[in-house]
């Protein structure tokens, strides 16, 4: 079996691999975490610009499949050779676009399932009542990016990794604390 089989036949490869529920949650829009506002309202402009590519990705799926068929069916056949070229190569972007879609579908799913977990409240407010609390958001916003700079300069390390885990749940703060502490204190981590 060579390698291209091999990858082919290995199942996790199917996984998808968009955005985690973690990385929704807690990266991909908790940098407006101060206001239930602002979180939600990140978790639309990221729905906005998943529906632009799900929409775009539905219009390229049909034209792939359109010239597939055509590819399929038309082709005279003196040029079977250009045919057996052609075809494999476009069943490959096929696949590949539906890997892409789903991917995207998933990330959707999880925006979408945490609006309903945690901002369920906000989804009949207009766009003026989200954005009357942007004062009170940057302050709070500005008032964590300078902890996290402070915090940084004070420990030693970059601001990325400071505002990574301040965008965790306070538990999960604690936890990754705590194991760096035991990494500096030259003991097992507590994680393999």
């Amino acid at each position: 079996m060579n390698l291209l089989d091999q990858l082919d036949s290995f199942q996790p490869l199917d996984f998808t691999f968009g955005h985690t529920p973690v990385q929704v949650e807690h990266f991909r829009t908790q940098q407006q975490r101060g206001d239930p506002r602002f979180e939600y309202w990140q978790h639309l402009v990221q729905l906005r610009a998943l529906r632009a590519a799900l929409r775009e990705s539905q219009l390229d799926q049909q034209d792939l499949e359109a010239e597939i068929a055509a590819a399929d069916h038309w082709w005279p056949v003196w040029n079977r050779r250009a045919r057996r070229r052609r075809l494999p190569r476009l069943h490959h972007r096929h696949d590949q676009l539906l890997v892409n879609r789903r991917e995207r579908e998933s990330e959707a799913r999880l925006h979408l399932d945490c609006i309903e977990r945690r901002y369920r409240h906000l989804t009949g407010s207009t766009e003026a009542e989200i954005l009357a609390g942007e004062p009170h958001y940057w302050a709070v916003r500005l008032g964590r990016q300078l902890a996290a700079s402070h915090l940084a300069r004070t420990l030693g390390v970059g601001e990325g990794e400071i505002a990574a885990v301040m965008a965790l749940p306070v538990a999960d703060q604690r936890a990754a604390l705590l194991q760096m502490a035991q990494v500096l204190d030259g003991a097992k981590p507590l994680l393999p």
